[in-house]
């Protein structure tokens, strides 16, 4: 963080025993520093989500009262509420319930900040994977990698949190680089979840959606998610 968050965060943990500040040196990427919380954890249970997102008051217990009747599932999400900034823009965006491998195929099915682990699942698949190419999919690739041991996942079909999107956001997850690790990772993933080849077409989808201008992709996801 380049703002005065490390500030505050440390004014929380001098007022409450249980919060605890971890620093890194320099800006590792996401996908190491989650993991350094991981080990750091000491709960049956992990969740996050990022800074600029909002968890509704009862997420945690409801994530944690669907992992605990449902043994089957290594992790859950939820539907979420989409604002700009503002104004909520979407209200319960649904996701499917059970995602399958075709799902996953086509994209991430689980919003990785309304996330919920077991920590179990996370330390058996070595946490998230340190690469250049998750750099903005570290979560895309740990879900197909599960995936692909046999774990599954599932959606609580109600907004659980508040989910940050507008045209900026969207512009900056369409760098071409990232399009380009994106399509990395997908390669990955379906080799491991035995995706046939002749559904490998997927693999463009990354390059095919950052060819649609940002403001117009952004409607379109505003205007999918109302619809659902």
């Amino acid at each position: 963080s380049i703002d005065d968050t490390l500030v505050r965060l440390l004014e929380w943990q001098r007022k409450d025993s249980r919060i605890i500040v971890i620093k890194n040196i320099t800006n590792k990427g996401l996908a190491y520093s989650l993991n350094k919380c991981i080990d750091m954890a000491n709960g049956e249970y992990i969740a996050r989500m990022d800074a600029d997102d909002f968890s509704y008051e009862q997420r945690l217990a409801r994530q944690k009262d669907y992992l605990d009747n449902h043994p089957e599932y290594s992790f859950c999400s939820s539907n979420i509420d989409i604002f700009d900034g503002k104004n909520i823009t979407v209200k319960n965006r649904s996701s499917k319930s059970v995602p399958d491998k075709k799902d996953l195929m086509k994209q991430s099915s689980f919003v990785h900040p309304a996330t919920m682990f077991r920590k179990s699942f996370l330390k058996e698949m070595g946490g998230y994977r340190v690469s250049k190419e998750t750099t903005r999919a570290e979560d895309y690739d740990l879900f197909m990698r599960g995936y692909s041991k046999g774990y599954l996942g599932a959606n609580i079909n109600e907004p659980l949190l508040r989910y940050k999107m507008n045209i900026d956001d969207i512009k900056n997850k369409r760098r071409f680089k990232h399009r380009l690790e994106e399509i990395v990772v997908r390669y990955k993933g379906y080799k491991l979840m035995k995706i046939p080849k002749y559904k490998y077409y997927y693999l463009l989808r990354p390059i095919i959606a950052g060819l649609v201008p940002a403001r117009i992709m952004y409607k379109r996801q505003i205007k999918s998610s109302n619809s659902d």
